[in-house]
């Protein structure tokens, strides 16, 4: 018996550090050509491996092959990674970019070659569109011109739209014309019409549908003419009630036309803000989601992920009897298969599909972080933003007792605000040494003492490389471990230009969080013991609510003999400053520091503007 080809594939993800390794294998019979086996061994790094076999019986060599290629491509794509050894890999983004792409265009070529099962030829296809390899877009033109327009896959759709861009324009308007899918035809035709198709790019081809009711038209018309997320969701579910599978058809037009209408997109977000995880939106949800997956449109995934990771199931797969799903308060059951083919169903979300969809945001980032796209920092920081403290849970912490080293001791127990928010916990506690992510429930939790003012965020180097996006989320976060996790991140990261300190100066201020705010006061002793603040700065700092920070704007006043009459913005925030001890010195100034006309004529701008 002798191993033909052996491959080792290592996967880390929050606590689980998994292998999976496959063996061909040539049993050395002379007799017969069905003689190859394909088996495999799995389990945590570390630890005995379990073992298996794709074959039960010996096969040939060209079968052995491809089942073999196909069970290390099912493998990459679910997010393991090929090793030497016994050491782990680098993260992927550090690898040879290079090396990367050619062993992906090598897989594509044999695809070619070969006849993979579909379900394996897809992920392929979809890795590549992650990855955005413009190199693979003329073997994929090939794929889908041999399928024609009429079979082309939703994967192949998206690897097109993706690695092909604006070349891909005619096999995309192909499949949105023919092909046999509505799911997939839709698909092509929001690609079409996004910012992937550049300067091929097309007007949306759907058109808002509307409503035989006068006064559900009238509220749809009005809430969109409002930007009335809210409203629409009501009115829309006023149509759906008389019409089923409206409300589906007039969002999914609705956000074709957010592709290029800036007042429906921002109703468009408004909406999904509104929307329940629950008939009809859930159907419309999924398709919204994927849709910011095709284009890294990072406030639709946002608001759509948002959805998800707050929602509750339905129902539970595994307590489906005879096809049968009861729901609360209702008085009969609901037949599952007829709910799934009904127009107008009363039953979706599953905690099965809701799992999947958790799942899927956090991997969605993890996938652009590795591959070290800029999509990654600008996706998270929407999705940072999104939360509040008002959609987590009340936070905890208790004591269990372990047995360590022989004895039992006592080790603390936290939750925080967000730790049921799978994507957002492993965002901010990838890295932390007490984090223990829960892969069935989907939970974060601290075992152990937390270290101190320790950066914990997953891609640390990638946040450093975006300090804009850090000072946005440190400024209007409104849930306290993003706001926590930028003001660490940017006290520890690479030093930045002053004026971006500067112009995000007020909105630190502004922030209900004492990290953010101590941040800014430090930004500030420092800009102005510097001698860089400049008026903006010392404006923003009058305007805090903190008296340790008016108190360094007086000083910085005082150390300039122009201001503040100088700056019309300094001049006014002096002169409208509602605490008392801003009042005293602004009389001295005006009887120490005389304006000139020119000053108050500029200042009397400042208070019209």
């Amino acid at each position: 018996m002798q191993v033909v080809r052996s491959v080792r594939l290592w996967m880390k993800e929050g606590r689980s550090d998994k292998l999976y390794e496959v063996d061909l294998v040539d049993l050395e019979r002379a007799d017969n050509d069905a003689r190859y086996l394909v088996n495999f061994r799995y389990g945590r790094r570390g630890t005995s491996l379990r073992d298996g076999t794709k074959t039960p019986s010996p096969v040939t060599r060209p079968n052995a092959e491809k089942l073999f290629d196909s069970v290390v491509v099912s493998k990459i794509n679910d997010g393991y990674r090929r090793i030497d050894g016994d050491a782990p890999p680098q993260p992927l983004r550090d690898l040879d970019a290079e090396g990367r792409d050619a062993e992906m265009l090598r897989k594509l070529a044999l695809c070619a070659r070969s006849a993979w099962p579909e379900k394996d030829r897809d992920r392929l296809f979809w890795r590549l569109g992650v990855i955005r390899l413009a190199a693979a877009y003329p073997q994929l033109a090939v794929f889908a011109e041999k399928m024609g327009a009429a079979n082309v896959s939703y994967s192949l759709v998206y690897a097109l739209a993706r690695c092909g861009g604006a070349d891909a324009a005619d096999l995309l308007r192909d499949s949105a014309d023919h092909n046999v899918s509505l799911v997939t035809r839709d698909y092509a035709a929001y690609a079409l019409a996004s910012d992937l198709m550049g300067a091929r790019r097309l007007p949306p081809r759907l058109s808002l549908p509307r409503s035989t009711d006068a006064a559900v038209t009238r509220d749809i018309e009005m809430a969109l003419a409002n930007g009335n997320g809210a409203g629409l969701t009501q009115a829309l579910l006023a149509a759906n009630s008389t019409h089923p599978g409206f409300t589906n058809q007039f969002v999914v037009a609705l956000a074709h036309h957010a592709l290029a209408d800036g007042a429906a997109r921002k109703t468009l977000l408004a909406a999904v803000h509104a929307m329940s995880p629950r008939p009809p939106y859930v159907q419309v949800l999924r398709r919204l989601f994927k849709y910011a997956d095709l284009t890294d449109d990072g406030p639709l995934f946002a608001a759509t992920a948002r959805q998800f990771e707050l929602a509750t199931p339905m129902y539970y797969r595994g307590r489906v009897y005879n096809d049968r799903v009861w729901l609360p308060g209702s008085r009969q059951p609901l037949k599952l298969s007829e709910e799934r083919q009904s127009a107008a169903p009363r039953l979706a979300l599953s905690d099965q599909t809701l799992l999947y969809f958790k799942r899927r945001a956090w991997r969605m980032l993890r996938k652009r972080a590795e591959l070290g796209q800029d999509a990654f920092t600008a996706m998270a920081s929407e999705l940072l933003l999104v939360f509040t403290d008002a959609d987590g849970i009340k936070p905890a912490t208790w004591t269990e007792h372990i047995r360590i080293d022989g004895s039992y001791r006592a080790v603390p127990h936290t939750t925080e605000t967000l730790s049921r928010v799978w994507s957002v916990s492993h965002l901010l506690h990838a890295t932390a040494a007490a984090s223990r992510f829960n892969d069935k429930g989907l939970t974060h939790r601290y075992v152990g003492p937390r270290a101190a003012a320790q950066r914990e965020e997953a891609f640390p180097a990638l946040w450093d490389a975006q300090p804009e996006r850090l000072l946005r989320i440190a400024a209007f976060a409104r849930n306290h471990a993003a706001a926590r996790f930028a003001a660490e991140a940017l006290r520890q990261g690479p030093s930045r230009p002053d004026a971006m300190d500067v112009a995000a100066i007020g909105g630190l201020l502004a922030s209900p969080y004492s990290e953010v705010t101590s941040l800014a006061t430090d930004i500030a002793r420092r800009l102005i013991d510097a001698g860089r603040a400049d008026a903006t700065l010392i404006a923003a700092l009058l305007e805090a609510s903190a008296p340790d920070n008016r108190d360094l704007a007086i000083r910085a006043i005082d150390d300039r003999a122009d201001w503040p009459w100088a700056d019309p913005g300094l001049a006014r925030a002096v002169l409208t400053s509602p605490h008392d001890h801003v009042q005293r010195r602004a009389r001295g100034w005006l009887r120490d520091r005389a304006s000139s006309r020119d000053q108050r004529a500029r200042a009397t701008e400042a208070f019209a503007a």
